[in-house]
């Protein structure tokens, strides 16, 4: 036990609480990093619901078997064998990823080689007859190096 007495216990929680800021923001990088940005609309929503509802059984899980036993010594069994269970999941979809990377990495064509005329990196000239034209590329939105003077 961490403490005997209520400022202890809420400058526990709020070392746990502190510790754990960083957690709902990296499942967010994580999500948006594994999948494509027109998919994160649902995605995120999605993910927030069902770990908000997760959190908020588990608590009210705890004080059911607390009230029931007397200890919350079941509760914090309860809890390890649902993280245990959590963690058998992640390992299931890393290995199931990792299988597809590995199928797909084995089936996936080699890409074609380019002249070594399309491939340098020189800009190409122009065989346009009016120098004044607008460019392509970067340059004919003005990002490129050779803005157009107005």
């Amino acid at each position: 036990m961490l403490t005997q007495d209520e400022v202890g216990l809420f400058t526990v929680a709020a070392a746990f609480g502190l510790g754990f800021a960083g957690i709902i923001p990296a499942y967010i990088l994580a999500i948006r990093e594994l999948f494509p940005a027109s998919e994160a609309y649902w995605r995120i929503p999605t993910f927030l619901l069902c770990s908000g509802s997760g959190m908020a059984i588990g608590g009210w899980m705890a004080g059911v078997l607390y009230d029931h036993f007397g200890t919350y010594g079941p509760a914090f069994a309860a809890g390890v064998a649902a993280n245990a269970v959590n963690l058998v999941i992640v390992g299931l979809l890393v290995f199931r990823q990792q299988q597809r990377a590995a199928r797909f990495a084995s089936t996936a064509p080699l890409p074609a080689f380019q002249s070594a005329e399309r491939c340098s990196m020189q800009p190409q000239r122009s065989s346009r007859s009016d120098p004044s034209a607008p460019r392509a590329g970067m340059s004919a939105i003005g990002l490129g190096p050779h803005r157009r003077r107005r």
